[in-house]
């Protein structure tokens, strides 16, 4: 196992998706003739429970309304969200597509962790711009039984690359997602997005509004700091501790 490893895990830390997400399930909503509407405060508070079925189970029992079909819903709201992402109105979030290339150019093996379904992961780096084939290994809801903040995901990414938890880095953009990573042994950075950013990231390397690209510095919230004006590098990735 003499390898090293960068996994990206939540498709946040691709493509800042949630008020995109946000209004698909809207759209979703009143497609099925419901009055319900999900604000961008409510479904930021949402965010803190993985998997949009379950959110929207949930919600419906709040609402009173426990016969509604969650995931015909939640894959009502996905067609429409992959819809929106082929509109091609988003792209990668910075430093994503660098460290992508940057793995490749310094043989780091590069991992999509995920426990989304497969076309939605498939949707995510089509809008990111991102070749699959740049991947290692790319997991999807299908390969555990357990979604996040279990971190058995990450140990089948392991075991899949035979690579050392040691040796292995996750970037992730949720509490649910670190707490995954920490689980499963992993030093976790956080790229939070606009609505996970309240969360509790304890136990982080660095907690990072963005990686920064060229002319665009890292943003650093907590942790660990890189030159300012700099971006924030695979070497960085890999040699920051916990503050």
């Amino acid at each position: 196992m003499a390898h090293s490893a960068l996994f990206f895990g939540g498709i946040g830390t691709i493509l800042e998706t949630s008020e995109l997400q946000r209004k698909a399930f809207n759209a979703a909503f009143a497609e099925a003739g419901l009055d319900w509407h999900w604000d961008t405060e409510d479904y930021a508070a949402m965010l803190a429970k993985p998997g949009g079925t379950g959110r929207v189970a949930d919600y419906a029992r709040l609402a009173g309304a426990p016969g509604i079909d969650a995931v015909a819903l939640h894959a009502r709201k996905t067609a429409l969200f992959h819809g929106a992402l082929r509109e091609g109105k988003l792209s990668a979030r910075p430093g994503v597509t660098r460290l992508v290339a940057e793995c490749a150019d310094q043989n780091v093996l590069l991992g999509f962790v995920s426990t989304t379904d497969r076309d939605t992961l498939a949707a995510i780096l089509e809008a990111a711009g991102i070749d699959a084939a740049a991947f290692n290994l790319i997991t999807h809801r299908g390969d555990v039984d357990s979604s996040k903040p279990s971190g058995e995901v990450y140990r089948y990414a392991l075991d899949k690359l035979q690579v050392a938890a040691e040796r292995a880095v996750a970037i992730e953009d949720s509490q649910s997602g670190l707490q995954a990573a920490l689980e499963a042994g992993l030093r976790c950075i956080v790229t939070p997005g606009e609505k996970t950013r309240n969360q509790d990231y304890s136990g982080a390397e660095a907690v990072l509004a963005s990686l920064g690209d060229a002319g665009r510095p890292a943003e650093i919230l907590a942790g660990a700091a890189v030159p300012r004006g700099e971006a924030f590098t695979l070497a960085d990735c890999f040699e920051t501790r916990a503050a």
